[in-house]
């Protein structure tokens, strides 16, 4: 986790300009009432932010920040030596700000014996007053004021933002670690820990027919109980497609739930260690492609299928009793072999995208 600390004035500037416009009004209502605020990143797939209050700490989550980054504000101003990086965020012009210096000054005796604290001066224009931030330029006069600071604070990184659109686009470099070094050294972990998983990946296709207990029965996945109830005479009576009928019962199930259930409990655990994404929304896409697989088998089965009897009576007959029974082993078969490839499948497409996100 990296860690970025945010002080000087009107803090909560910088809080909103990582929050969609709507939310704004509301985070400045709870940031009156807290002491100290605190924002983290997620997936740049997720839909937009989420801000809860607990007690006196004001915890926002943006995807306009990267997984693995902590930004934190205090009221009473935290010990900046616990953290990687100090953000100043000043009005311009900040060239004279003894407020500012003060805090250079204690800044530079923290890098002086830890080579990779870094510390950036932002320079913005703000409207405090009112709900919305605006960074409305004054282009010269912030120059200006940004050539001074980088004259005055050289150990400094110093920016100055003419638009929030401009902040947007250039957040990534204040709270990410700028050293070569640091840099790779998070992507080799990231890459170690994902080649991990791409050796777990190969094992899931010895070990999925153990570790799945609906693929422990003697007679496939559904026991002899629910393969009566999805069959029995009030799910099919009168469809001229029974092997549909029996189908689209499964679907309905219980069964169904507790399968499906079970192999997403195993894909959570699988990638939990490397998720940076929005873990709910890929859950249900992951149920989307097993039941449109199931539904595939569904008309392929379907094509030779016959219609139900007439009555109850003769449902009893060998002839249906058969299919059932190949119903049975369609679904035994599908959640063995089919099901398996979906999933490893899936993972392996998160494999990749997350290490196109390192390069």
């Amino acid at each position: 986790m990296y860690r970025v600390l945010v002080q000087g004035g009107a803090a909560d500037e910088f809080f909103c300009l990582l929050l969609s416009a709507e939310n704004r009004t509301y985070f400045r209502k709870l940031y009156r009432e807290s002491e100290i605020v605190r924002a983290c990143g997620c997936s740049v797939l997720s839909e937009g932010n989420r801000i809860t209050q607990d007690k006196k700490v004001l915890n926002i989550i943006s995807n306009r920040l990267p997984v693995g980054v902590k930004i934190e504000y205090n009221k009473s101003e935290a010990e900046p030596r616990n953290f990687d990086k100090l953000l100043l965020w000043e009005t311009f012009p900040a060239e004279d700000n003894e407020q500012l210096e003060k805090r250079v000054f204690q800044a530079e005796k923290i890098m002086k014996k830890n080579s990779f604290f870094q510390v950036d001066i932002i320079l913005y224009i703000g409207n405090i007053k009112t709900a919305s931030t605006d960074l409305k330029s004054n282009i010269e006069p912030l120059k200006k004021s940004k050539n001074n600071c980088e004259n005055k604070y050289k150990q400094c990184n110093v920016y100055a933002f003419t638009s929030e659109e401009d902040f947007i686009q250039n957040i990534i470099y204040l709270i990410v670690p700028r050293t070569i070094y640091e840099k790779k050294k998070i992507t080799d972990q990231i890459n170690s820990l994902l080649n991990q998983k791409e050796d777990d990946l190969q094992n899931i296709y010895y070990l999925y027919d153990f570790e799945m207990e609906f693929l422990s029965g003697q007679n496939g996945v559904l026991s002899s109980e629910q393969l009566y109830l999805i069959s029995s005479w009030k799910n099919i009576a009168f469809r001229q497609d029974l092997m549909e009928a029996y189908f689209e019962s499964f679907v309905e199930s219980n069964a169904y739930s507790s399968i499906i259930n079970e192999i997403v409990m195993y894909y959570r655990n699988f990638i939990k260690d490397i998720c940076i994404w929005d873990v709910e929304k890929d859950c249900f896409n992951l149920e989307k492609k097993i039941k449109g697989g199931l539904l595939s088998e569904k008309k392929l089965y379907s094509k030779n299928s016959i219609s139900a009897p007439k009555t109850e009576i003769e449902y009893k007959a060998q002839i249906y009793t058969n299919e059932i029974l190949k119903f049975n082993k369609a679904v035994s078969d599908f959640f063995a072999e089919n099901a398996k490839k979906i999933l490893c499948s899936h993972i392996s497409e998160k494999i990749k995208t997350y290490r196109g996100l390192l390069k």
